[in-house]
């Protein structure tokens, strides 16, 4: 299942196929091409947002703060492969005994066969250890989260979407608001009835380029206002008293950071996971960089009156906020339903399991357009309802993305370790502690 906030179509083809059939990886991925799919995967609406999202805090602890909220990402992911290692040698050293003590008197967590052979619920391996460790409520409940975080991202799509073609209309933001959603909605119904739309992955790398086209704006804005002397004075280094937002900022940044799914997915597809660890630290690492520089530079040029959506910044009829704005609104457009796929599998099994077709009469009918269209239809609603887009960042965003890729990595590394590995276990509870306290501030406000 793709990442919330970030590009399924940044994915390896197999990997896409995969979230969307389920099929099995061919673990054909190179080190290179997992290193370049997750950067691409990582990389997205987050990044816009966090020149606004530092203006809350200073530029020093949002460049110190998104590194730590990078380690602790790269933990949840490693604990997630740890839980794995330490099952299956639990299941391997039960087999290996074939006694019916190991099986039976032993840990409950052998008693039940492997963890293979638990239910998918669609998200990744991680999905079906969590069940098998934790329970079925358990898995359930980090499904859940998985297809909150990515129900939330298709919202924010439609957001952007709308809010960028409404700013090429004449008046103020808002005044074709209904209109825009409508027509937006027509062509999504119609991209909706492709089975997938695989040829869209291409567009991951033109997302990428906007993003770089709107750093050189930045600069060029920058030098621009280091001549003319006339900088913002409310870029500070820190942000003193009651200014100060750390649970704003901490949405955006996990929203930014939240690649616990797609990892799960690159890893499952690398032709020599051994080195995944080594990929996952130079990923975060480089996005941390691309990132810091990109939320110092933008919050350096517009200091307390940076946009949520940074190219609204620039000055109306420039190409740095027309291109922009247009580049991302089609992008968006088109890859929108490979960013869905994960959501309409949730709902199809969901759909299979409480037998809804038959309590409805529509039996016999052709499931892929219905589901796909209520999807998208709930989608247009919560994003009329909702449409702040930092709103929906550091509620519903942080909180899936704390759940999927801190707490419950935590919790399954916790239950399989062992009291002796007390380092590991400290650092599950400081994921755990963090991640808790900053959902709690970000979905306040405070």
């Amino acid at each position: 299942m793709a990442s919330p906030g970030h590009d399924a179509s940044a994915l390896p083809m197999s990997c896409v196929s995969k979230l969307d059939q389920g099929k099995e990886p061919s673990r054909n991925l190179s080190e290179f091409g997992a290193a370049l799919n997750l950067l691409k995967f990582m990389i997205g609406l987050g990044i816009i947002s966090l020149p606004e999202a530092t203006s809350h805090v200073g530029w020093l602890p949002s460049i110190i703060g998104l590194g730590v909220v990078a380690f602790i990402t790269v933990w949840g992911i490693f604990f997630a492969l740890e839980a794995r290692t330490k099952l299956e040698k639990l299941e391997q050293d039960a087999h290996d005994t074939q006694t019916a003590i190991a099986l039976t008197e032993g840990d409950p967590l052998l008693a039940s066969g492997s963890w293979q052979d638990m239910p998918d619920s669609g998200c990744g391996f991680f999905d079906k250890i969590v069940g098998k460790v934790l329970g079925r409520p358990a898995q359930y409940i980090f499904a859940a989260s998985i297809a909150l975080g990515q129900f939330t991202t298709i919202v924010m799509y439609v957001n952007v979407i709308t809010v960028n073609i409404e700013s090429y209309f004449p008046g103020s933001l808002g005044d074709y608001h209904v209109q825009v959603l409508m027509s937006l909605v027509l062509v999504l119904g119609i991209f909706s009835l492709t089975p997938t739309l695989q040829g869209v992955a291409v567009l991951s790398a033109v997302g990428l380029s906007i993003y770089a086209f709107l750093f050189i704006g930045l600069v060029h804005e920058i030098v621009d206002k280091v001549i003319a002397g006339v900088l913002p004075a409310s870029a500070v280094m820190v942000k003193q008293g009651g200014e100060v937002g750390y649970g704003q900022w901490f949405g955006v940044a996990c929203f930014s950071f939240s690649a616990f799914p797609g990892a799960m997915v690159v890893y499952e597809d690398m032709r020599n996971p051994r080195s995944f660890h080594l990929v996952i630290g130079g990923v975060f690492f480089t996005a941390w960089l691309v990132y810091s520089t990109f939320a110092f530079a933008g919050y350096l040029c517009f200091g307390d009156q940076t946009d949520v959506l940074l190219y609204f910044n620039f000055e109306r009829g420039t190409a740095y906020r027309n291109f922009s704005a247009l580049a991302l609104a089609c992008i968006l457009t088109f890859s929108f339903i490979i960013q869905a796929i994960p959501v309409f599998n949730c709902a199809t099994k969901l759909w299979d399991a409480t037998g809804l077709a038959g309590k409805l009469g529509a039996e016999g009918l052709p499931s892929l357009p219905f589901i796909r269209w209520a999807v998208l239809a709930l989608t247009v609603v919560v994003a009329y309802l909702v449409p702040s887009i930092k709103v929906l960042m550091g509620t519903l965003g942080a909180l899936s993305g704390v759940i999927a890729g801190f707490i419950f990595p935590a919790l399954t590394y916790l239950r399989l370790s062992t009291r002796d590995e007390w380092l590991p276990r400290c650092r599950c509870f400081l994921v755990l502690v963090i991640g808790v306290m900053g959902a709690w501030c970000s979905s306040t406000g405070q």
